[in-house]
């Protein structure tokens, strides 16, 4: 099997996920310190042989960001059930994590790097023989242009005004992923504000949603179980599958550096197969729809900009194998906003300052800016915790 899949690189990701850019500081160290918790038992088949483990803090060196990080990483191991039972025993026992990477050399990384929208990274990889599930992670992150992607103009914007070093191609960003040529799944990134983003001085001590632990996106491609031809051995067959492809439309409408923009865009992913296993014929219904909105407005001659997006993506996974209990369903709803007003203005030295900005989180906050130094600044932020639920049927 042949897996495309989209996926940027992470070159900038820890400059940006443990602290803000560094401001202008007179006669003071400071240290910043993060710890962070994770449990991997999902990768639980990895750590069964001997591996390496690579860490890679990817910078940019020069006399503003460079820094000197330490770094102490712990793997806590604690020790299964003993009798072997339940269902959490059996999942953990059937568990094989296949790593998906760039073909060697990775000099620069284990991620695929995307240069650009028609720029495709692809990957083979076998799947063990007797597998009667399998769901593709994708990690997703933005750097360089498309750090900060939801609020990049259109490039029609760009061109009429002749402008420069500006983030194009729009706010809308979408990984495709491919399994035999055929569109298996679709994801619509979170959008994140890394800490520098907006205003630095509204993250801290919090940062931003995903900002210290990027989301990751799950592609069922069970019902594309055992359809390769070319394998000597098959076990199922995919029974239906429905792509409605990518329904994109943006309108514009502006005069010269002021004016409004509206983007669009909607799809339907719905595949159906079964494979034959000792639980029997086991069928998967994979169901991904996924709808977003964006509306942004550029004034006060491209210094202003409002931004209002909203994403929706509803996904379930129906599994049925004729028997009783039957399985659970899983369907999960996201939905993920974010709004904000910002505005640049030019006090005649050179210095310049945001005024505001507001999403989930809620925030505010303002900074006098002199070349790329912080010179004085407010900022405050008010959480608000959205509980969410995953709802099994």
């Amino acid at each position: 099997m042949q897996e495309q899949a989209i996926r940027p690189d992470l070159r900038r990701l820890d400059r940006r996920r443990r602290s803000p850019p560094p401001l202008h500081r007179r006669a003071k160290i400071h240290r910043n310190f993060l710890d962070s918790e994770e449990g991997h038992t999902r990768y639980y088949s990895l750590l069964t042989t001997n591996q390496t483990l690579a860490v890679y803090l990817g910078n940019i060196v020069d006399s503003t960001y460079t820094g000197i990080y330490h770094v102490n990483i712990t793997l806590h191991f604690y020790p299964a059930d003993s009798t072997g039972s339940g269902r959490g025993s059996d999942f953990i026992a059937d568990l094989t994590t296949l790593p998906i990477s760039r073909n060697l050399p990775l000099n620069d990384g284990l991620w695929f790097e995307i240069e650009n929208s028609t720029h495709v990274e692809s990957k083979k990889f076998k799947i063990p023989l007797n597998t009667y599930r399998a769901v593709l992670e994708i990690y997703v992150s933005f750097h360089e242009n498309d750090e900060f992607w939801y609020g990049n103009p259109p490039n029609e914007y760009i061109s009429a005004n002749n402008l420069t070093g500006i983030p194009g191609n729009g706010p809308f960003r979408e990984v495709v992923v491919k399994l035999d040529g055929a569109v298996v799944g679709a994801v619509w990134p979170f959008t994140v504000i890394y800490t520098g983003g907006v205003n630095p001085l509204l993250w801290r001590p919090i940062t931003g949603i995903g900002s210290f632990d990027l989301p990751t996106y799950d592609v069922e491609i069970t019902p594309f179980l055992w359809i390769d031809k070319k394998s000597a051995r098959t076990h199922g067959k995919l029974l239906y599958h429905s792509d409605s492809l990518l329904s994109l439309s943006t309108l514009s409408n502006s005069t010269g550096l002021d004016g409004a923009f509206a983007t669009n865009a909607t799809r339907t992913i719905i595949s159906t197969g079964v494979v034959t296993s000792s639980h029997g014929d086991v069928a998967t219904t994979s169901r991904r729809e996924l709808r977003y909105t964006d509306s942004m407005t550029m004034s006060n001659d491209g210094n202003a900009q409002t931004l209002d997006q909203v994403t929706n993506i509803d996904t379930s996974v129906d599994i049925d194998h004729h028997r009783d209990p039957p399985p659970p369903s899983t369907k999960v709803e996201r939905r993920f906003s974010i709004w904000y007003a910002s505005d640049n203005a030019d006090n005649g030295d050179g210095s310049g300052g945001w005024r505001r900005v507001r999403n989930v989180q809620g925030a505010e906050g303002s900074m006098l800016v002199k070349g790329n130094l912080v010179v004085r600044g407010l900022g405050s932020i008010g959480i608000r915790v959205m509980n969410g639920a995953i709802l099994g049927m």
